[in-house]
């Protein structure tokens, strides 16, 4: 009795932990007192301002609509008209390097008009606001197809300034070029179908819309005053304005 009265903590089995010690009322008043003063991590220690913010950028994180594509791993075909889908920033690139090397002042108008034929489009479609077809990956408005309109006004342009130089003028790597960039500019709008972001009518009319923007555009830009403004700007060093007059 002894020995039970010196130690209250006893074990049944060697694998029992041992019965904790009974608190009073002030231990255990003590102890709570000690936990609230004890600072307590929140979210692994990290800063809740730092966690707050992060939250922010991902709640706020959406993908960039005019790149974001799904396509079927298995299919062939869906990975190259995926890969058509960056095929305007290809001619984007293409004119800012073509410009920069040549500094011929004919490709500013081709990528004046390509701009504004993108503000076009832009508001076009939230004035109709047509929604995309069911199942698509994205879900910006869809009338009309950008990469179409956009495709459209640079296969036309093209061709129309093409038409308007003597075939004799061109080398054989201008009308292999053209022919590719026309080529893959049909071919982009058929992608836009194959990857189930667009309708035909979005398509189609983009297509169209196009082709009508850069007939206005090669209009516009061989006005007698926009001619006269593009030969005063060649005389700056470093640009040229070779293409226009014969074109004109």
């Amino acid at each position: 009795m002894n020995e039970a009265a010196e130690s209250p903590r006893q074990f049944t089995t060697p694998h029992q932990a041992p019965t904790a010690w009974p608190l009073t009322t002030g231990h255990q008043h003590e102890v709570a007192n000690t936990l609230s003063r004890t600072p307590c991590p929140s979210n692994d220690g990290l800063d809740p301002s730092v966690v707050m913010d992060q939250s922010s950028v991902i709640s706020n994180s959406v993908p960039l609509e005019f790149a974001y594509v799904v396509y079927d791993s298995t299919s062939i075909m869906s990975y190259f008209a995926a890969l058509l889908t960056f095929w305007p920033f290809v001619i984007g690139v293409g004119l800012l390097v073509a410009f920069f090397s040549t500094g011929e002042l004919w490709i500013c108008v081709f990528g004046s008009g390509q701009l504004f034929n993108e503000l076009v489009n832009h508001i076009l479609k939230h004035h109709f606001q047509d929604a995309r077809p069911p199942g698509s990956a994205k879900t910006d408005f869809g009338f009309p197809s950008s990469h179409s309109q956009w495709c459209g006004y640079s296969a036309v342009f093209l061709l129309i300034t093409l038409a308007h130089i003597p075939w004799r003028r061109l080398t054989w790597v201008h009308r292999l070029g053209a022919v590719l960039v026309v080529a893959l500019c049909v071919a982009t709008p058929l992608s836009r179908l194959a990857l189930g972001v667009h309708s035909e009518t979005q398509v189609y009319g983009g297509v169209a819309i196009g082709a009508v923007m850069a007939l206005i555009w090669f209009r516009f830009a061989s006005l007698r005053v926009c001619r006269l403004a593009l030969e005063l700007l060649a005389c700056f060093p470093g640009l040229s304005w070779t293409v226009g007059p014969i074109v004109g």
